[in-house]
């Protein structure tokens, strides 16, 4: 299914998510601010006639970190205390006739852990999907990382890195981001997030409705989940 994506509109989600997050967020100027400058320099490299394809990726050792939380079990905080790291690996290519980015592929990674050890650790994938003769793969799906880390591959529609990363700040610190996302200065900060990202994941859910409603012969739903889609979606 593959998909593409504004870069302004990036930059904007990307430091939308930091300030309104900030405390949530470790370190969140180093880290998230220059994955989100080194895409605008990716971009505009390609504009003036640079590489067209191009790696953005968070820097090799500066994951972007979660604040420790005792919240991610609920309300209660008798959980033991863990946080998170998060990663971006994609590889993009500058579309000049749409103004947009495609990702070609890509993942992001989580990781749970405590001050010594990983205690899960999972990831969204994007690529083509589709059959290669010897495995089938959701073109959007998430994986969990263990001794065996090739399957299961769940259809997933959170895969945009801005909602996995809204996806891990929810999970780890569960009613203190309801709570502080639905105040004033949550809503303000957030700006425009709020109506992108629902406008991302319906156009997912759509994407994999059609799949199973165009099924090209096949009848087995389950398999038209790992079929290829014809065209990138406009994340």
């Amino acid at each position: 299914m593959s998909f593409t994506f504004d870069h302004l509109e990036m930059g904007q989600d990307l430091q939308s998510l930091g300030n309104a997050a900030s405390r949530f967020l470790l370190s969140r100027t180093q880290n998230l601010d220059r994955l989100r400058i080194d895409l605008g320099f990716a971009v505009e490299a390609a504009k003036r006639g640079g590489p067209q394809t191009f790696e953005w990726e968070t820097a090799s050792g500066s994951p972007i970190v979660l604040r420790k939380s005792r919240n991610w079990k609920g309300a209660n905080r008798d959980a033991d205390e863990l946080y998170a790291e998060m990663t971006v690996d994609y590889t993009c290519a500058w579309d000049s006739e749409k103004g947009r980015v495609r990702v070609k592929e890509g993942v992001t990674c989580v990781a749970i852990r405590n001050s010594e050890e990983v205690h899960k650790s999972f990831h969204f994938d994007t690529c083509e999907g589709g059959w290669n003769n010897s495995a089938a793969h959701p073109p959007f799906h998430m994986q969990v990382h263990g001794s065996v880390n090739d399957i299961p591959r769940l259809p997933s529609i959170i895969v945009h890195p801005v909602d996995v990363l809204n996806f891990a700040i929810l999970e780890l610190h569960q009613s203190d981001w309801r709570e502080h996302a639905d105040t004033n200065d949550g809503r303000q900060k957030l700006r425009h997030l709020p109506a992108r990202q629902r406008n991302r994941l319906i156009k997912i859910a759509d994407g994999w409705i059609t799949s199973l409603r165009n099924g090209g012969g096949r009848s087995h739903p389950l398999v038209l989940l790992q079929t290829r889609s014809p065209m990138a979606l406009d994340l």
